[in-house]
């Protein structure tokens, strides 16, 4: 293998740890989003239908001095419910972090691919195999929000860098101490 195709590999690699860690973040984005919906939904819907079914006259009390609350209830609840519905955050994490797992799969094999001596017709296929996984993943891929995958790139750049620098460290022969 010749050092222009291990340098491709390493940043083909490089560019995969990227998309991974932005569809990582955007999964949790979602599952955020998931949350931040759903359980005041949960919460809400609960206290409506109690309210609602109770006839205790402290309940009704409430439903008398307050008529608004009620009405306010049910519109959060529906609100809550709409953004549950069309968003569909769990769904669009579950998405993502399919993604992410594909891109890391792909990016293992080319860490392993690189451990090991190869034979020229060897490269050849792999890089053709690589190319063509990574193809179906990013097709099959949901975007990811630009902040987010600007955040995993500047992370990921960061941290070949240090990496590099330590090699870089680790290479320089030590100073003989008297």
């Amino acid at each position: 293998m010749t050092e222009e195709q291990v340098e491709m590999l390493q940043a083909m690699e490089t560019r995969l740890t990227i998309s991974q860690r932005g569809h990582y973040a955007t999964c949790s984005f979602f599952l955020t989003i998931h949350y931040w919906v759903g359980i005041p939904l949960i919460i809400i819907t609960t206290v409506v239908t109690a309210l609602s079914s109770s006839e205790t006259s402290s309940t009704l009390d409430v439903f008398i001095q307050f008529p608004w609350v009620a009405t306010v209830l049910g519109i959060f609840s529906t609100i809550f419910a709409s953004l549950q519905v069309f968003i569909k955050p769990s769904e669009k994490a579950e998405q993502h972090r399919q993604c992410a797992i594909r891109y890391g799969c792909l990016k293992r094999e080319i860490e392993t691919f690189l451990a090991y001596p190869k034979e020229e017709i060897e490269v050849e296929e792999f890089f053709e195999h690589v190319r063509e996984s990574w193809q179906v993943t990013a097709e099959m891929a949901p975007l990811t929000p630009k902040r987010l995958y600007l955040k995993a790139e500047k992370e990921t750049l960061e941290e070949a860098r240090a990496e590099e620098q330590q090699k870089l460290a680790l290479a320089q022969p030590c100073a003989e101490q008297p």
